[in-house]
């Protein structure tokens, strides 16, 4: 079995990984000759938009580790780590299942806010984490 850092350090790089190859998907139509330049632009806008949301990723999950990593003499709690792997699995739903662009990106802005919440103190942060399956609902609602 693996240590709740360990644990927390399998979600955090898997996580990474999809919203990395999320952001290939985007460069990739923001390429495409075949697309029209809107579809292209918005692309690109989508590109850029998930380069911001993987840098604030990055600093949550350091700012994770300065608090819970192997130099700290606090270790993450079970339901800090428990949190992260449903993010974590949320994360892949949210991806598959968004098809617009815009809504994907609100949802994974959601996402990197709550992970962020993890390494805080705050019992307010900690009450919104724990309702984030239910605040998006929205993306599997027909429009």
């Amino acid at each position: 079995m693996a240590s709740l850092t360990e644990q927390y350090m399998l979600d955090y790089f898997d996580s990474l990984r999809r919203l990395k190859a999320k952001q290939n998907e985007f460069e990739d139509a923001a390429s495409d000759p075949g697309s029209t330049d809107g579809a292209r632009a918005a692309a690109a806008a989508a590109y850029l938009d998930m380069a911001n949301m993987i840098a604030r990723f990055r600093e949550a999950h350091e700012a994770f580790m300065h608090r819970f990593g192997p130099v700290s003499t606090e270790a993450p709690t079970q339901k800090i780590v428990d949190e992260s792997s449903r993010l974590h699995k949320a994360l892949g739903d949210i991806i598959a299942k968004t098809k617009e662009q815009v809504a994907l990106m609100h949802a994974l802005a959601d996402f990197v806010d709550r992970w962020q919440k993890l390494s805080t103190d705050n019992k307010k942060a900690a009450a919104k984490s724990k309702n984030a399956a239910a605040n998006l609902n929205f993306l599997t609602q027909p429009v």
